[in-house]
């Protein structure tokens, strides 16, 4: 769901063909494609998949993905007629127009409702929407205390498709229903014995998954026509705000990646879920995922974040950790011996216990440096050791 916002020529902006693309990308990349084939009914309008976008679909699902378009309709019925303006034949996608209309009347009672469309809407739309637009002038000289308390004819954004989610599940949910190709798929109803068919979501989950979800490099290629922002990635992390996907600051893990270099980025609005990163040549490089902030309210979700950033600090240092394990070994050997040898007894001038406790500590640090799955072996002293030890305390 989205705003549809004011276009240079001042009419609003629907749907574009990107938006097309980039929902495209969504769908194949969280949810994927049936192992058995899938067929794309599209448009030839908006809602288009071009032949471009189509190739790179049959040729990442070995064939599997085929694109459906249905005819234009306009020809004249008689030769003695003219023809009238083509347009798509709503009869290819009845099962799309069906849809809309369970929709339409599942929302109705929502505020702002425009029916079937826009030319047919209630008539006191227009009304209601003028005073809509007298309240939003007026907030902008309202102090956010009375504007917090003042009562909207129409619903925000975030309440719209807080209900329409509900709603939309509601749909789904259903087992009253007529739907074609139900007429195998029923079960047992826990409360009256009786048979019922399958709601369309009790359906769809076993059917989940077995769907082949495209990978990251072919997403990639369907988002590469799409013109991408130029980032820098700081502190392995790319950082960008986007008000139509949050209001936060939106922050994608790059690790992997050089820091302080720039590269092409491609954000699906429709799945933020990852940053598609490309070089300067146009070459898809890795996919970012995002770092979500959680809320520091909910105790567990804090201790998971945190055990995912030592597991990180982990696999960053790692590297250095094998290429220093042995001085860190001898290291700590050595103190440890040195602790030994300054809790004996000595007849000059003793050590104090807190220096003996302080460098033995300091070789237990020492050992917590070498990698994890490096075995500690223990570390023993032969006498000629020590006879070369009480040699040089001889010396000094």
């Amino acid at each position: 769901m989205r705003v549809r916002t004011p276009g240079q020529n001042g009419k609003m902006e629907h749907l574009k063909e990107a938006d097309m693309r980039f929902l495209l990308a969504c769908v194949l990349g969280t949810h994927g494609y049936s192992p058995r084939g899938t067929t794309l009914v599209v448009e030839r309008g908006t809602a288009a998949i071009r032949e471009d976008v189509e190739r790179i679909l049959h040729e990442e699902s070995d064939g599997l993905i085929q694109v459906a378009r249905g005819g234009m309709d306009g020809a004249a019925a008689a030769a003695h007629q003219y023809a009238g303006r083509a347009k798509g034949n709503f009869r290819f996608k009845a099962a799309l127009e069906t849809l809309g209309n369970l929709i339409h009347n599942e929302l109705a009672a929502l505020p702002g409702q425009t029916g079937m469309d826009r030319d047919h809407r209630p008539e006191q739309l227009h009304g209601l929407l003028k005073e809509n637009d007298a309240l939003l002038l007026a907030v902008s000289q309202l102090p956010p205390g009375l504007a917090e308390q003042l009562r909207w004819p129409l619903l925000t954004i975030q309440q719209f498709r807080h209900l329409a989610g509900q709603i939309y599940a509601r749909i789904n949910s259903r087992s009253q229903h007529e739907l074609e190709g139900w007429d195998t798929h029923y079960t047992p109803d826990p409360r009256t014995g009786l048979m019922r068919r399958l709601s369309p979501q009790e359906v769809w989950s076993p059917g989940a998954r077995q769907l082949v979800r495209l990978r990251p490099e072919s997403i990639a290629l369907l988002l590469l026509q799409d013109q991408g922002i130029e980032l820098t990635t700081r502190r392995q992390q790319f950082e960008l705000r986007d008000a139509e996907i949050s209001g936060d600051l939106l922050r994608f893990d790059a690790r992997l990646l050089k820091d302080r270099e720039k590269y092409l980025c491609v954000l699906n609005p429709y799945d933020p879920s990852a940053l598609h990163v490309f070089d300067a040549r146009g070459r898809f490089v890795t996919a970012c995922p995002r770092i979500w902030a959680v809320d520091r309210g909910d105790l567990d979700a804090v201790h998971r974040e945190c055990g995912a950033a030592a597991q990180a600090f982990t696999e960053a240092v790692k590297p250095y950790r094998e290429r220093h394990s042995r001085e860190a070994r001898e290291l700590a050997a050595a103190r440890r011996h040195n602790a030994e040898i300054l809790r004996r007894p000595a007849s000059e001038k003793p050590v104090s216990q807190a220096t003996a406790a302080r460098i033995g500590r300091e070789s237990g640090d020492i050992e917590d440096f070498l990698p994890d799955d490096e075995a500690r072996p223990e570390i023993t002293w032969s006498e000629s050791h020590d006879r070369e030890i009480d040699d040089m305390d001889q010396l000094t």
